[in-house]
């Protein structure tokens, strides 16, 4: 945790489930709150937990198309 202010000009994207018990989010938004850098993005995908990329499949693979582009 303390080396995330060191991330500086990256591009960062951050996806967690509404529903994750292991990393839920408000801790994810703790963690996300640490980056340095500015290029961060925070995207929590509703009716998903932990596994958000199996819950929300479409939703997950378009945060992370968008992402990308």
């Amino acid at each position: 945790m303390n080396k995330l202010p060191l991330i500086q000009n990256q591009k960062i994207l951050v996806i967690g489930g509404r529903y994750d018990d292991i990393c839920p989010p408000e801790e994810l938004a703790y963690v996300f709150s640490q980056i340095g850098s500015p290029q961060k993005t925070l995207k929590i995908i509703d009716y998903a937990g932990h596994t958000s990329f199996i819950d929300q499949p479409t939703e997950f693979y378009n945060i992370i198309k968008e992402f990308v582009q």
